[in-house]
């Protein structure tokens, strides 16, 4: 991983069609929807389709061309991830830099995009969150990740 990078060209990227297989997780081929990661809509429409079912599920897209429908978290879940980012914003008042929740999303050089729990990066890199007008989601590898550990992740 690495820092504001565009997704990876079809040679580059990971051969698709194995999807990833967690408990709690559904995962759809996105040729399914007509869609690739190399469309150069695809930000654009997977942030409509997200929000056109956001009371449905949580979404995120694997490296491989899946959309990856996530359950929701219970409330044991909920609870942890609140004092996790309450932690990391505390930690991030303290050292610098930026700190992010569980309804933030990155685009990483594989060309997936992943809504992690907790997220930090440093103030160095902040500069590199700078987008264009058009574009939703940050292409920045974070510098720290984390996931509270549930069936579906």
């Amino acid at each position: 991983m690495t820092t504001a990078v565009a997704s990876r060209t079809p040679e580059t990227r990971p051969a698709t069609g194995i999807p990833p297989r967690w408990p709690g997780v559904v995962a759809i081929p996105l040729a399914e929807f007509g869609k690739s990661l190399d469309d150069p809509d695809f930000d654009l429409w997977f942030e409509a389709f997200a929000e056109r079912n956001s009371d449905m599920a949580q979404y995120e897209v694997s490296g491989t061309g899946h959309l990856l429908i996530r359950e929701p978290v219970n409330h044991y879940g909920a609870a942890y991830e609140l004092r996790l980012g309450g932690a990391l914003l505390n930690w991030t008042d303290e050292h610098g830099g930026m700190a992010y929740g569980a309804n933030s999303m990155f685009i990483l050089p594989d060309g997936s995009r992943f809504s992690p729990d907790a997220v930090w990066i440093r103030e160095e890199r902040m500069h590199e969150l700078e987008l264009p007008e058009n574009y939703p989601f940050p292409r920045i590898a974070p510098d720290f990740v984390a996931e509270v550990k549930s069936p579906s992740n």
